[in-house]
């Protein structure tokens, strides 16, 4: 059987080499089980460039902002969330808001946000669709050199702490997708 890393490595290999894993993961895929991904996943967080653990850093009485990438992008979303929120297990969880980061899509539905997080999650954090067509979500944070307003969410731009999470992948039109 193929090692995890082999495994991944062969999704990639064809003739394009961008072809992208899904959310849900094979039955055969030799990473199925969540014990390898969530050490992958773990690890990053736990090592920020030299600073302390994430759990260290933020306090009870903080408030936090998770964005995520909406339906449109390949993220193991569950498990990202498992890793991250593991860290701040002393966070009330009415102090996190997950920040649904769609860029200019559509939001996603009701179904699609179960469908992505399950009805448990939903149950029990606030998770909200950016959407920047509305302007009493977003603040101008500054100016390009060009005149143009850079706008960013506002639920994500008021909490104590910012976490973003998510992928690069190539795009048809923009060159690269994704990214914090």
């Amino acid at each position: 059987a193929p090692s995890c890393n082999e495994h991944a490595r062969t999704q990639t290999q064809n003739t394009h080499r961008l072809r992208r894993r899904r959310d849900a993961l094979a039955p055969d895929d030799p990473c199925h089980h969540l014990g390898q991904r969530r050490l992958k996943l773990g690890v990053p967080h736990r090592r920020l460039l030299g600073r302390p653990p994430l759990r260290e850093m933020v306090r009870a009485d903080q408030t936090v902002a998770i964005s995520i990438c909406d339906g449109t992008r390949p993220q193991p979303r569950r498990e990202m969330l498992a890793a991250v929120l593991g860290e701040l297990a002393h966070v009330p969880a009415d102090h996190i808001t997950i920040v649904v980061a769609t860029g200019t899509h559509r939001g996603n539905s009701p179904a699609e946000l179960e469908a992505m997080l399950g009805a448990e999650f939903l149950a029990t954090y606030r998770v909200i669709n950016h959407d920047a067509r509305n302007p009493a979500t977003m603040d101008v944070v500054g100016t390009t050199t060009t005149g143009v307003h850079v706008a960013l969410n506002r639920d994500f731009l008021r909490a104590d702490i910012r976490i973003t999470t998510g992928t690069v992948e190539p795009h048809f039109f923009a060159g690269f997708s994704g990214g914090p």
